[in-house]
């Protein structure tokens, strides 16, 4: 069996389970601040995003931070930005770009997650000896759907993991599905 076929049964699998052992309410204090529609403005936004770091022959980083608005107790969305770094044996390239996101909570710990995201990238053309031909850039686009595990760790910050689809068929993608992320949320 493929270990990305591996990973996702996993996944699911806990996600499963952990949707049978969290299936309760939301805390009566998150519900109170969006049943009053005079909640402050900054109540309903918060910070988070990923960071992916990997040192070795290929080096990796990745810089994505999102801020998000609480629409509903439920329902929020947001922008975001992308950087992303790669060296791979000395030749290093950037990749940036954006994206705008959407969560739903489905229970007070899963949530579902969709992603649209623009990268503008670098390609490198290499010759049979390993010399490089040409850089030109491109644009790839990505649309992600799937969902999560959001566990609180304070009084208004996040962790979260998520398993996402990339719908959009690129060969030039950064990314092979499935993805996985592990991310922070705070909030202001």
């Amino acid at each position: 069996m493929e270990i990305n076929k591996i990973i996702t049964i996993l996944f699911l699998s806990f996600f499963i389970s952990v949707a049978t052992v969290y299936g309760q309410d939301m805390p009566d204090t998150d519900e109170q601040t969006y049943r009053d529609e005079k909640a402050p403005f900054k109540e309903r936004l918060y910070i988070g995003g990923n960071l992916g770091l990997q040192f070795g022959t290929i080096t990796f980083i990745d810089l994505s931070p999102v801020i998000g608005y609480k629409f509903t107790e439920r329902f929020s969305a947001g922008p975001g930005l992308i950087y992303q770094y790669f060296n791979f044996r000395g030749v290093g390239f950037s990749n940036y770009g954006g994206k705008i996101f959407s969560r739903y909570l489905i229970s007070e710990n899963l949530f579902a997650h969709s992603e649209y995201e623009y990268l503008n990238i670098e390609l490198l053309t290499v010759d049979r000896t390993g010399k490089i031909v040409d850089r030109r850039r491109t644009d790839v686009k990505s649309f992600f759907i799937g969902g999560g595990y959001i566990q609180r760790i304070g009084n208004r910050a996040f962790i979260s993991i998520m398993l996402l689809y990339n719908l959009i068929d690129n060969p030039y993608s950064p990314y092979t599905n499935p993805i996985i992320r592990i991310g922070i949320s705070a909030g202001i």
